[in-house]
């Protein structure tokens, strides 16, 4: 050592504390001397942000830190030892960053006199974050907040430490607040709440709060998802209104059907006179005719109705037992015949080489395919060919409806099920609500119905899937395979 340099060492207690300002004159993060009881002797100029000054206690920069978060650092001060934790710090301009303490051992020796150096390392990032970040104490008080916090509720970090940050908590939310934490301290877990917190302009906004322990506190982060909750609040009321719509549906249904068919039985009666009184009179025998022809088309119109309103609530109900397709293809056949007949259509089936059996209610199912198949026919021109395919895979049916017919549009596409639902306008188009009946049956039996279409004028296809019958109902119903009806027999029926 030359004797300029060492006429610049001070003598006495202040040797190291002016040997280390000389080391961390550039450091870039600040970095404080004190001495063994946590009083500063010497500050760097990175350090000029903290306002921290000789002889103030290194625990007057940690607001709010409360005995259980200062003993582990006071005792490391005292017995001399290394020691690093994250806290916050009242910095000079009143803001409470966060920052990494570092507290170096002790260095050894008569000189020293149990100096110890202290590095602050600022988490400038917290600051940066738009989330709003923070710590509390044992006692859920606030211990420290980052930017985002203040730049929130507007008020000054001072005022956010200890319990009067809890004024910012929604009345109405805070002893539920403070339920969840006391319990998850207790277990010393992680908790997650949603509570709404007053903004600068006292606006109330919710946010998710989600919080982990710190040892002797909790750190956590609150975001702002009062967007989302506004989101799912006008879901849950669409919801409920839909639900109350379907309700006030189905007894609208239940009471026009109830209306609708009371006059049907008298005129039936009066049909029936009118066949003892035809006799030889042609005119009668039209009239006759024309007026039962006309009432069961009433009949199937309010048939389904009630159908459709059961189905829709519910209160739909099945018999279930083993069924074979190709009887549900018969049945359902049989039920179109008429109208096939007299638009000159043809059906084409394909089906597999073995009987398939599935399990389910047949009346339903053939009300299914037979809503499918009069839809075919309805949009379909005189003299065309609708496809029925069967086949099975896996352990699901099959089936097929496919027509050449005017198609279906992309837009209406996904609303081709909804109950009333009209693509056109033409009185021939009915009601709207064989296509919705079919696709409950199919869920009623544990299945779907799914339609597709490229476009208008291009045809369109019905495809219904349902699960086939397990082994002990296969079994049940192998007395009843041996008196079914081919059902070959039904499309000759509909080709003739």
């Amino acid at each position: 050592m030359t004797d300029d340099t060492a006429r610049r060492v001070e003598p006495g207690p202040n040797r190291l504390a002016s040997a280390c300002a000389a080391l961390y004159e550039g450091h870039p993060h600040a970095v404080l001397v004190v001495d063994a009881s946590g009083h500063v002797l010497h500050a760097n100029p990175s350090a000029g942000w903290l306002g921290a000054v000789p002889g103030q206690r290194l625990l007057d920069l940690l607001p709010a830190t409360g005995p259980e978060r200062s003993a582990p650092l006071d005792e490391a001060l005292r017995a001399g030892i290394a020691w690093t934790g994250t806290l916050g710090v009242q910095a000079a301009d009143g803001s409470l960053p966060s920052v990494c303490l570092r507290l170096l051992a002790a260095q050894r020796g008569d000189d020293s006199d149990g100096a110890r150096v202290c590095i602050v390392e600022r988490h400038g990032l917290t600051d940066r974050l738009p989330a709003l970040l923070w710590s509390v104490d044992t006692e859920f008080g606030c211990t420290w907040v980052n930017h985002a916090v203040v730049a929130y509720t507007g008020l000054a970090p001072d005022e956010l430490l200890g319990p009067r940050w809890l004024e910012c908590v929604h009345p109405q939310d805070r002893e539920r607040c403070l339920g969840i934490f006391k319990t998850s301290q207790d277990a010393n877990l992680p908790f997650s709440l949603d509570l709404r917190l007053r903004r600068h302009d006292a606006a109330y906004r919710c946010h998710l709060v989600q919080a982990t322990p710190l040892g002797s506190g909790y750190g956590g982060v609150s975001i702002d998802i009062e967007e989302r909750h506004q989101l799912e609040t006008q879901l849950a009321e669409h919801t409920e209104m839909r639900r109350r719509n379907d309700v006030r549906q189905g007894q609208f249904l239940s009471s026009l059907t109830h209306e609708l068919r009371s006059p049907l039985e008298p005129i039936s009666n009066v049909a029936s006179v009118l066949r003892t009184l035809e006799l030889d009179n042609p005119t009668l025998l039209r009239l006759r005719e024309i007026l039962e022809r006309q009432v069961a088309r009433m009949r199937r119109v309010l048939d389904d109705l009630i159908d459709v309103t059961q189905a829709l609530q519910g209160e739909l109900t099945l018999v279930r037992q083993p069924v074979r397709i190709d009887e549900v293809l018969e049945a359902a056949l049989g039920q179109n015949q008429r109208s096939l007949d007299a638009m000159g259509q043809q059906v084409k089936l394909s089906l597999p080489a073995r009987s398939i059996v599935i399990e389910g209610d047949s009346v339903r199912l053939a009300q299914m395919l037979s809503n499918l198949l009069a839809n075919a026919s309805k949009f379909s021109a005189e003299a065309t060919t609708i496809g029925i395919s069967v086949s099975a895979f896996d352990d699901r049916l099959r089936i097929g409806v496919k027509d050449s017919g005017r198609g279906i549009d992309a837009d209406f596409l996904s609303k081709v099920f909804d109950l009333f639902a009209q693509e056109t306008r033409e009185p021939r188009r009915g009601l709207g609500v064989g296509l919705t009946l079919a696709r409950r049956i199919a869920q009623y039996h544990g299945g779907d119905i799914v339609a597709h279409s490229a476009g208008l004028g291009e045809g369109a296809e019905f495809v219904v899937t349902l699960p086939l019958a397990p082994a002990a109902v296969l079994r049940q119903g192998a007395s009843r395979s041996a008196s079914a009806k081919p059902v070959e027999a039904a499309v000759g029926m509909a080709r003739r």
